[in-house]
């Protein structure tokens, strides 16, 4: 069993810690913003985004919807769309960038994630 690794876009500490307590997992990481707002620089966590991925640091991305427009001409990076997937098609980028609420956020990973169709990840909070 593999257990993916989750980067999260939130607003805050506290819409992360959402996240992260309804997907009931310990692999997960944040990209959220500050509770005094003074550190949102929005550019800056689509390239972030995008490095980590690039270097496959994760396996999914779950962005809160508030956050919808910045990654709205999002795509993957060469990284992903240049390398071989074993024996499946090529993740979609809208299997990688997840866009759900907390409380939706693990049946979203389940039904329209890469990970989700495949037998050997473990999903946590299941």
């Amino acid at each position: 069993m593999v257990r993916p690794r989750i980067a999260i876009v939130s607003p805050t500490v506290a819409v992360f810690q959402k996240f992260q307590k309804n997907i009931d997992m310990k692999t997960c990481f944040p990209f959220a913003m500050d509770d005094t707002n003074t550190n949102i620089d929005e550019d800056n966590v689509v390239e972030k985004v995008n490095a980590r991925l690039e270097s496959f640091a994760f396996d999914v991305v779950l962005v809160a919807p508030i956050y919808a427009d910045l990654f709205k001409s999002f795509t993957l990076p060469s990284s992903w769309t240049n390398t071989t997937f074993a024996d499946r098609p090529k993740p979609t980028v809208d299997e990688v960038l997840l866009f759900a609420k907390p409380v939706d956020s693990l049946k979203a990973i389940r039904e329209k994630s890469w990970i989700g169709k495949i037998p050997f990840w473990q999903l946590d909070g299941v």
